[in-house]
C-alpha cells in the first residue's frame, strides 16, 4: 500500500498539480474521452429510469410495500453478484462490462414489453408482504443496474490506470457522471407528461447501446492490461469471493467503511426530514426548501468532483476519508443542542456530495494497489451487494425508529452515533495504510 497518496509522502505546490493534470490529460485523451462519455450515459439513463420506475411501481402498489421491495432488492443483489463472479471464470472484466450493456437495454426492453407484461400483485412470507409483477421487477432491476455498470466501470478503469493518473482524473469521471445525471434529471422534470413514464424509461436502452459504442475503441488497451492481472486469477464464485475479503487485509475494513457510510447518510436524510416537516408546516414552503437544497447538491457535486485530483493529492488518501465523515458529524450533531435546520440541511446537502464525489474516488484508488481478485470479486461483493444490504440495514432502522414514534432530536442522536462508528471506522482504515506504508519503506530502505 505505499502507492496510496499519502499528504507527508511529498510536497506537492498548486503549479505542480497542473504541471502533473496536463501531462496525464496528454496521455489518456482516448481514455478519458470514452470513459467520460460512458460515465454520463450511465448516470443519464438512471436520472430518466428511476424516477419514473418509482412513479410506475407506487402506481400498483402502496408505499406499505416498501420494505418488503428492499428485502427483495437485497436478496437480488446477492444473486447478481453470484453471476457477476462466476462470469469472471470465462469472461474478461471488459467482455462482462459490455455484455452488461446489453444486458441492461434488453431487461429494460423485455419488462416494458405488453406482451410479456405480469399483472401485479403480492404474496406473503414469514409474516411480511412482498410484490411482484412487471413493475416490481423494473423497480428491482433500475436499481441493480446501476451498481453493477457503476462498479464494474470503476474496477476497469482501476485496472487500466496507475495510481498517479487516477488521483488526478477520477474527479473529472464522476464530474461527467454528474452532469449526465442532470441533464436525464432535466429531462424527466419538463417532459414526463408530453413522453409518459414508460417512454422516458425506454431512453435507458439507446443510452446502454451508445455506451457499448463508446467502450469499443478501448477494446486493445484495456484487454492487454488485464491480461497482465488475470495470470494469478483462481475461479471465482460468491463463496470465494467472500473468502477474498476475509483473507484481505483492506477488503473487511473498506466492507464496514460503505456499511457504515450508506446507514449515516441514510440516517441523515431522516434527520433532515424529520425537521424539514417540524419546522416548514406549509406544503409550498416544504417545496421551495426541497428545491434550494437538491440544487446546491447537484452543484456542490460538480464542484467537489472538480477539485477531488487537488484534495486528494494535498491531503491524502487517509486525512480525506477521514475529513468526510468528520464534517458531517459537526453538521449533524449541532442540531441535538438546537433546531437550527440550516445545519442539518448543509450535512443533507454534503452527505450526498462529498460521498458522490471525493469519497468516491478516495475509496476507489485503496483498491489500486490490490490484486486483482480483490479488485473484482471482492469489490463486487462490497460495492454492488453490501452496498444495497446497507440500505437494506437503514431501512429496518428506520422502521423501528417510525414504530417507536421517536422524536426529531432522538433520531438525530442515532444520527451522530451512525457517523462517529464511520469515523472510526475510517480512522482505522487510515492506521492500516500508514502502518503498512511504512513497514514497505523500511524494508525498502534495508534493500538499499
Amino acid at each position: 500500500m505505499s502507492n496510496i497518496p499519502s499528504s507527508d509522502s511529498r510536497s506537492h505546490s498548486f503549479f505542480s498539480f497542473l504541471k502533473d493534470l496536463k501531462e496525464v490529460f496528454s496521455e489518456h485523451r482516448r481514455e478519458m474521452t470514452c470513459l467520460s462519455l460512458i460515465a454520463a450515459l450511465i448516470l443519464f439513463s438512471y436520472s430518466v429510469a428511476r424516477g419514473p420506475s418509482e412513479s410506475l411501481f407506487l402506481k400498483y402498489h402502496d408505499r406499505s410495500l416498501l420494505p418488503g421491495l428492499w428485502i427483495e432488492m437485497g436478496v437480488a443483489a446477492m444473486g447478481l453478484v453470484a453471476i457477476y463472479n462466476r462470469s469472471l471464470n470465462f469472461f474478461s472484466l471488459y467482455q462482462v462490462f459490455h455484455f452488461s450493456f446489453f444486458l441492461t437495454a434488453g431487461l429494460f426492453a423485455a419488462l416494458l414489453n405488453d406482451h410479456l407484461y405480469v399483472a401485479e400483485t403480492t404474496f406473503n412470507f414469514l409474516g411480511q408482504t412482498f410484490p411482484m409483477g412487471s413493475a416490481t421487477l423494473l423497480r428491482i432491476w433500475c436499481d441493480l443496474y446501476i451498481v453493477l455498470l457503476v462498479e464494474t466501470f470503476w474496477s476497469i478503469s482501476n485496472l487500466h490506470f496507475n495510481l498517479k493518473s487516477a488521483t488526478l482524473i477520477y474527479g473529472f469521471l464522476g464530474m461527467a457522471g454528474s452532469l449526465g445525471s442532470m441533464a436525464g434529471n432535466f429531462l424527466t422534470a419538463l417532459y414526463a407528461k408530453e413522453l409518459g413514464t414508460e417512454s422516458l424509461i425506454l431512453l435507458a436502452i439507446p443510452s446502454a447501446l451508445l455506451m457499448s459504442l463508446c467502450l469499443w475503441p478501448l477494446r486493445d488497451s484495456f484487454g492487454q492490461v488485464e491480461k497482465k492481472h488475470q495470470q494469478d486469477q483462481k475461479s471465482s464464485s460468491f463463496i470465494e469471493g467472500l473468502k477474498v475479503i476475509t483473507n484481505s487485509r483492506y477488503l473487511p475494513l473498506i466492507l464496514l467503511l460503505v456499511l457504515s457510510s450508506q446507514i449515516s447518510v441514510t440516517l441523515i436524510d431522516y434527520q433532515y426530514k424529520g425537521l424539514l416537516q417540524d419546522l416548514f408546516t406549509d406544503m409550498n414552503d416544504r417545496s421551495a426548501i426541497q428545491g434550494w437544497v437538491y440544487l446546491s447538491i447537484d452543484v456542490g457535486s460538480i464542484l467537489m468532483q472538480a477539485l477531488t485530483g487537488l484534495t486528494i493529492t494535498l491531503l491524502g488518501v487517509g486525512a480525506t476519508l477521514n475529513l468526510i465523515p468528520l464534517l458531517l458529524l459537526v453538521f449533524c450533531a449541532i442540531p441535538l443542542f438546537t433546531p437550527l435546520f440550516m445545519m442539518i440541511a448543509l450535512g443533507k446537502s454534503a452527505s450526498k456530495f462529498l460521498t458522490y464525489s471525493i469519497f468516491k474516488s478516495a475509496k476507489e484508488l485503496i483498491y489500486l494497489p490490490l490484486s486483482y481478485a480483490e479488485q473484482t470479486q471482492g469489490k463486487a461483493l462490497i460495492d454492488i451487494m453490501v452496498y444495497r444490504q446497507a440500505k437494506l440495514v437503514a431501512s429496518l432502522i428506520l422502521i423501528s425508529l417510525s414504530a417507536q414514534q421517536v422524536s426529531t432530536q432522538t433520531s438525530g442522536l442515532y444520527t451522530v452515533i451512525s457517523i462517529s462508528i464511520w469515523l472510526i471506522i475510517s480512522v482505522l482504515l487510515w492506521f492500516r495504510i500508514k502502518r503498512d506504508q511504512v513497514k514497505m519503506a523500511s524494508v525498502a530502505h534495508k534493500d538499499h
